[in-house]
């Protein structure tokens, strides 16, 4: 997959998740919050997608209780990923 296929925003988004430091609670907020924008999908659109529930997904977008460091990297792959798709 290469990010330069991907919609507006979505080779960067490509690139920043690959690098990204997953133990950083902070980038994967960020991270996760302009994924689900960029692909423009609602809560529960995000947690059907991902298998979690649309209240996980609200705490995940807003900072106040986040995935497990080890999922992350995964979490956000999987976002890029289906904007790959679009």
């Amino acid at each position: 997959m290469e990010g330069d296929d991907l919609p507006e925003g979505g080779g960067e988004y490509y690139w920043d998740v690959k690098k990204a430091d997953t133990y950083d609670d902070a980038l994967f907020v960020s991270l996760f919050d302009r994924g689900v924008k960029l692909l423009k999908l609602s809560n529960m659109q995000t947690a059907d997608f991902l298998g979690i529930s649309k209240l996980t997904v609200a705490r995940w977008r807003s900072g106040k209780k986040l995935a497990n460091p080890l999922i992350r990297k995964g979490i956000l792959t999987a976002l890029a990923l289906k904007l790959a798709e679009h």
